[in-house]
């Protein structure tokens, strides 16, 4: 498990991170873009959170999955997405990567 060096609580009682999209590798970007557009696609009342290793930029290309917490979309469509990413970008050790998207409410509706 990464730690992320930006974790935290800071002096008022927030939660701090080093999550940030400006840290995102770039070599991720192809499956971030597709699985936004798909999750627009979806429902407009649907979003999803990058969280984990990609969002912190600590992410390493063949062995890191992508991350994303899902809110307001079907949990079939949610592991759909997951699938079709899974399947429609290879990575750049040609090994599987996985795309895991979660719903708030614990059912977790991975794409693997």
């Amino acid at each position: 498990m990464v730690r992320d060096p930006g974790e935290g609580v800071a002096a008022d009682g927030t939660i701090t991170t080093g999550a940030a999209r400006s840290r995102v590798p770039q070599v991720f970007e192809p499956v971030l873009s597709t699985a936004a557009r798909a999750i627009a696609a979806a429902g407009r009342d649907a979003s999803a959170y990058l969280y984990g290793s990609v969002a912190t930029g600590q992410a390493r290309p063949g062995s890191s999955d992508v991350d994303l917490l899902t809110v307001g979309l079907d949990p079939g469509r949610a592991a759909e997405i997951g699938r079709e990413e899974r399947h429609g970008h290879e990575p750049p050790s040609g090994r599987e990567r996985r795309v895991d998207l979660l719903q708030p409410n614990g059912v977790d509706a991975k794409g693997t």
